[in-house]
């Protein structure tokens, strides 16, 4: 009984983590200034074709 709380403790805190660090970014993509910076990260992650046929 104790483990799985513990276990679903832990997915908690890593979701609250995930929604947090997600709203943060959004925080910071809505700002002008960070705008290119999150598409240049966004840029390197994904390959060039993926990208073009996105936009």
């Amino acid at each position: 009984m104790q483990e799985s709380l513990i276990k679903y403790h832990g997915k908690q805190t890593k979701l609250l983590v995930k929604s947090e660090i997600y709203r943060l970014f959004k925080h910071l993509a809505s700002h002008r200034y960070f705008y290119p910076l999150g598409q240049m990260s966004r840029t390197k992650r994904m390959p060039s074709q993926h990208c073009q046929l996105s936009l």
